[in-house]
């Protein structure tokens, strides 16, 4: 059976997908400003790394956008149960065949995983005892309800079936910055101190997305973001605080004029997923035995930074939230001025301080 893409008006569309545990935010037509005037550089990362081989991270353009018609995106990324209870609804044929089995096992599986994690003495503190360290517990943040990660055209075609579509990447910054332009969800700050960081005395090669790109130096990984974590943004989205990425949608080539597709983090989730604490690179996929083992290289990202979606070839996956925009007469979506998408990017405007 394939699947059937959703026929329903926005309103009965949005009831359903409420109905099924994905809340939506509503997003009022205004000027909003979004991007921003520094491209390139350290002064996008609170937590910079030491040195930079490649790839410094970028920033979407600084423009205004004016919304002429509300857009609705919903409030979370889309997570196991929502997904659950999609697959089950009656109005939704089809959606099981987008998402294999074996994923949705492994993701059943991060929900029972313990509270802490047993990994392995960072070699100089082996060094630095002058003996072989017994493996070390360190808490974990717990996954009771894990986000779904897909591919960016499984994702495409998920929301499509559940009759939305991907944000496009300055209406994810709308709902995630606000009227005011945060750099974070909850301010233009973030004090690392609340955050439950730990340090490795090495990396691997390309294991961030705006960050961290070189082969040997001291690496920051994050297991809680403390009281972060719970903080919504000016208009409501949640799930922007934690060890993982985001698709947004390229629009009228930009950010990216050769991309469809691009991603949103400000944990800065990248290559590092699988790397083994204690042992020397190139860990990729080593067996079932070291997933428990995950670790988030963490480099803290401003809203504005994205990261093309050639990253991490090996695990190109990220999360998703699904966006909602009334049609105008004639099918065309009314959610910004039908001239053209450059015909409402009116001024640069500067990084805040």
């Amino acid at each position: 059976m394939g699947t059937q893409k959703s026929t329903l008006s926005t309103k009965e569309n949005l009831l359903l997908l409420e109905d099924c545990g994905l809340g939506f935010v509503e997003v009022e037509p205004a000027e909003y400003e979004v991007g921003s005037s520094v491209d390139l550089g350290v002064s996008l990362l609170a937590n910079p790394p030491q040195i930079f081989w490649s790839n410094e991270p970028r920033a979407t353009p600084s423009r205004t956008v004016r919304l002429v018609e509300p857009l609705y995106i919903s409030r979370d990324v889309l997570r196991l149960d929502d997904w659950l209870r999609l697959v089950s609804h009656p109005d939704l044929l089809g959606l099981e065949e987008l998402v294999p089995e074996r994923k949705l096992q492994a993701l059943e599986a991060q929900r029972c995983g313990d509270e802490t994690v047993k990994v392995h003495p960072t070699p100089s503190a082996q060094q630095k005892a002058g003996r072989r360290l017994e493996l070390e517990e360190i808490a974990r943040q717990p996954e009771p309800n894990p986000a779904l990660a897909l591919d960016p055209w499984t994702a495409d075609r998920v929301t499509s079936a559940v009759g939305g579509t991907l944000p496009r990447w300055y209406e994810w910054e709308i709902a995630a910055r606000g009227r005011q332009g945060r750099l974070y969800p909850w301010g233009d700050e973030i004090d690392l101190r609340e955050l439950s960081l730990d340090r490795q005395d090495y990396s691997v090669d390309t294991e961030s997305t705006m960050g961290y790109y070189c082969y040997d130096q001291l690496v920051d990984y994050v297991h809680s973001f403390g009281i972060y974590a719970a903080l919504p943004s000016p208009m409501g989205l949640v799930g922007l605080a934690r060890p993982g990425r985001e698709w947004n949608l390229c629009h009228e080539g930009q950010p990216l004029a050769d991309a469809a597709y691009i991603l949103r983090s400000i944990s800065d989730l990248g290559a590092m997923a699988l790397m083994i604490p204690g042992q020397r690179p190139h860990t990729w996929d080593s067996g079932k035995k070291h997933r428990g083992k995950t670790r988030f290289a963490f480099s803290g990202p401003i809203l504005p930074c994205f990261a093309p979606p050639t990253v991490a070839p090996r695990s190109r996956a990220a999360s998703l939230r699904a966006a909602k925009r009334p049609r105008a007469r004639g099918g065309r979506h009314a959610t910004q001025q039908t001239s053209s998408f450059r015909g409402v990017l009116l001024r640069q405007q500067p990084l805040r301080s």
